[in-house]
């Protein structure tokens, strides 16, 4: 179903806007991903752990990030709120530039820190 019915959509969305980014929602779209690795138009895929489960730091979830590094695509997350320890434990593991990261923080400062933590790696 994937290949019939969202392949289609990424490959018009990835050839319309030069690229494409597929939001996997939860573990049970995990199975997903090594059909959308066969669209050479997703250049990145942003990862949600989904209600109940651990959040985006958490360890559980590397070896999803490697699978989609591995696959030649950027992880993209949303890290709310901005935890600067737990950046540096996944930039410890894998490279932080294969990583989009969206924050928001309640001041410039906490963007800068985390700024000079991606830039060190």
């Amino acid at each position: 179903m994937f290949n019939e019915f969202v392949r289609p959509s990424l490959q018009r969305i990835g050839q319309g806007l030069g690229r494409a980014v597929f939001h996997l929602d939860g573990p049970a779209m995990q199975g997903h991903l090594p059909y959308v690795f066969e669209v050479p138009e997703v250049h990145g895929v942003q990862w949600t752990p989904g209600a109940g489960n651990p959040d985006v730091y958490d360890e559980c979830w590397f070896d999803l990030y490697r699978t989609i590094i591995e696959g030649g695509r950027k992880v993209i997350l949303l890290c709310f709120p901005p935890d600067a320890e737990a950046l540096q434990r996944l930039f410890r593991a894998l490279p932080s530039k294969e990583f989009y990261i969206h924050v928001e923080g309640p001041d410039r400062e906490i963007g800068e820190a985390l700024q000079r933590l991606v830039d060190k790696q």
